[in-house]
């Protein structure tokens, strides 16, 4: 293994469901919560640009101070994360061994607050979000930009669809589904 592209939420940091009710609370107090069809989209764990995009198409409204209100309340969560212990020293234990990457659905003010807050911002060759390109893209630049064969690349996410959907780069891939997992461990799983 030479590289690792982890997802932030639910990954290295514990995300909680404050920032499902803060998106609710907000999309209450725009009179947006109740159209038909938006708590479908939400309950799809799409990132909250997109959420906002595909409610903008069932009703119209500002985009970008909801969107705004949304980043601002989730800003203060963001500011003061919840690590993932184990992650978190894997990746300090680790940085000098492989090629850190991030592929995140979190808009780039959110992952920055998150990892400086976390002080291991310095770790991550790159770190890729929602602005860059979709998960498969930015798995695909990663392979590029380094020279990587899919084989030396592991890419860690909590969501099944990106797993499903990165599969296509043929990278190595683990569904993240227990903060306990033991990356080492699951690293000399993929090298044998």
């Amino acid at each position: 293994m030479k590289a690792i592209i982890f997802d932030i939420d639910w990954v290295i940091i514990k995300s909680n469901s404050a920032k499902k009710e803060i998106t609710k609370k907000i999309l209450k107090k725009h009179n947006l919560y109740d159209i038909p069809g938006v708590k479908k989209i939400l309950s799809r764990w799409l990132n909250r640009k997109v959420n906002i995009e595909l409610i903008y198409e069932l009703q119209q409204f500002d985009k970008e101070k909801v969107l705004e209100d949304i980043n601002y309340e989730n800003s203060i969560i963001e500011s003061n994360p919840i690590e993932n212990e184990k992650v978190v020293n894997f990746i300090k234990n680790n940085f000098e061994k492989y090629i850190f990457c991030t592929n995140t659905a979190m808009p780039s003010l959110s992952w920055n607050r998150v990892i400086e807050a976390l002080g291991i911002s310095w770790f991550f060759n790159d770190i890729l979000g929602y602005e860059d390109w979709d998960k498969v893209e930015n798995v695909k630049y990663i392979l590029d930009k380094y020279n990587l064969s899919p084989k030396d690349v592991l890419f860690i996410d909590d969501n099944i669809n990106h797993i499903e959907k990165v599969k296509v780069t043929w990278v190595n891939t683990l569904y993240f589904t227990d903060y306990n997992i033991d990356l080492e461990e699951e690293i000399e799983k993929i090298n044998f």
